[in-house]
Parts: structure tokens; sequence; C-alpha cells
């Protein structure tokens, strides 16, 4: 469990971002927040991935270290894709 969930990647040209995070987790903790989008995780380059390789990379990762911005703008265009 990672106290966060993900959504978008290289389908979606807008990127990797934090969907969804459970309150008292370690991410939380760590000042995750929705609409943060994930720049790297473990030197590994998020900006242009697919979706399912950034889940196997998160889940397989005994420790994660993540580059993370707040970027709201595109993180309202991927919910709004992900609808229509």
């Amino acid at each position: 469990q990672l106290g966060f969930n993900i959504r978008g990647g290289k389908d979606s040209q807008l990127g990797i971002f934090i969907s969804k995070v459970i309150p008292d987790s370690d991410a939380h903790r760590a000042g995750l927040q929705e609409g943060d989008q994930v720049l790297s995780v473990n030197e590994v380059d998020f900006q242009d991935i697919e979706h399912s390789k950034a889940v196997e990379i998160l889940k397989t990762a005994r420790e994660i270290t993540m580059r993370v911005r707040y970027f709201p703008y595109n993180y309202q265009r991927q919910k709004e894709r992900t609808v229509h």
C-alpha cells in the first residue's frame, strides 16, 4: 500500500499525477497532495511514461524517492479527459 493513487501517463500526454492521498499514510506525512505531478521516481523520468510502467515501478520499489511539482492546471485537464 503506497498511500496514494496515480492517474495519467503517456497516452494522456499530460503526465502522471497524484489522484488521491490516503489520510495518515506515509505519502500524506511526506506532503503529497492531489494534483501533484510526478516528475521522477528513483531517478526514472515519469514525464513521458506509460501508466502501467509507472505503477510497476512504484509497486516494486523497496524505497521511493520522488520529485513532484504541484501543477493543478494540467491535473484538471487530465481529469476532464478521463471523464469525457
